[in-house]
């Protein structure tokens, strides 16, 4: 049971503005892909509002989720037909990550974002480590991808420190990467 108190509102340019907020405390919460985990019972809240035009959704003016395991708050934008256009979580952690991310759609085909991720740390091993659903893909992005973080960890003993540079992705396949780091054991640094 997930207890939600909210607001719609409706101006004469048919806009609806939906405002919510909601105890997630019963909810459980995953991102698997990214590792990102919020447990059923866990104590948490969350604060959204959402713009439509009509039926399409334009906005996502705030988002924030906060337990005691996960915190994420960020913004989005949305064309006329509703694909995304920007999108921001100024700030995404849990216990092994701490993070801004920035997302940008250019128009083109294929489509293309430019991604932007900078802060102290982030958790690449559940994105390395997953497996795909052995389907081929139907949407197939472009990625131009921006690195600044102090420590990236791919995997439960090995880390990256002072990472910075970029990446072009094509469909999943990496195509041209400029990166710099130091590669350090997590075992061996905490000796």
């Amino acid at each position: 049971k997930i207890a939600v108190k909210g607001d719609v509102t409706i101006d004469r340019a048919h806009t609806t503005t939906l405002d919510a907020t909601a105890d997630v405390k019963a909810a459980d919460i995953a991102i698997d892909k990214f590792g990102l985990h919020k447990p059923a019972g866990e104590a948490g809240a969350v604060d959204l509002s959402l713009v439509f035009n009509g039926d399409t959704l334009r906005r996502v003016p705030r988002f924030k989720l906060a337990s005691t395991s996960l915190y994420a708050s960020g913004t989005a934008d949305f064309g006329p037909d509703g694909s995304f256009q920007h999108g921001m979580f100024s700030r995404l952690s849990d216990r092994r990550n701490d993070f801004a991310l920035t997302a940008d759609a250019k128009p083109g085909n294929p489509r293309t974002y430019a991604i932007s991720l900078k802060g102290a740390a982030f958790d690449a091993g559940p994105l390395l480590n997953s497996k795909g659903s052995g389907e081929p893909p139907t949407h197939t992005p472009h990625i131009e991808l921006a690195v600044t973080l102090d420590r990236l960890l791919t995997g439960p003993e090995t880390k990256l420190d002072q990472v910075s540079g970029t990446a072009t992705l094509s469909g999943g396949r990496l195509d041209r990467a400029d990166i710099k780091a130091v590669r350090e054991d997590v075992a061996r640094g905490l000796e």
